[in-house]
């Protein structure tokens, strides 16, 4: 697998970077979350709040809170502001990546992630950057 392409030869326009150890470790534990794994495909395509995303996946807001923490820590989320008229600023979470590979090599098993470029992660639209509430 090179940079650039995935191990299907698809071409990638963001990063591939390698997990290792205990960080491998809880980024498959989060991906094994079924909760976690809903909450990724709901910030898919925009950056959505704590909140929304709550309302979004249909789970509770202190669950919501606690896996949105997991999945930042891991790299999975990235974390951003919307910032509002009111001066109350909202953090957001969007997804931070497009695929992870697993390669199982003898008794070694190699983790690759692939970063979303900062073209493809989504923005909020500026109204909301506008102050929309």
């Amino acid at each position: 697998m090179s940079r650039a392409q995935g191990p299907d030869g698809d071409a990638r326009s963001g990063t591939d970077r390698t997990v290792e150890g205990e960080e491998a470790s809880e980024l498959l534990a989060a991906l094994a979350d079924e909760d976690c794994r809903t909450l990724l495909r709901a910030a898919e395509r925009e950056a959505l709040s704590t909140s929304e995303l709550s309302d979004a996946c249909g789970l509770p807001l202190s669950t919501t809170y606690r896996k949105v923490d997991t999945l930042t820590e891991v790299g999975l989320f990235e974390e951003q502001i919307r910032l509002c008229r009111s001066g109350k600023h909202t953090s957001e979470y969007v997804r931070r990546i497009d695929d992870v590979w697993l390669s199982l090599t003898g008794d070694h098993i190699d983790i690759a992630v692939s970063d979303r470029s900062d073209a493809e992660r989504p923005t909020p639209p500026l109204s909301v950057l506008a102050g929309a509430d």
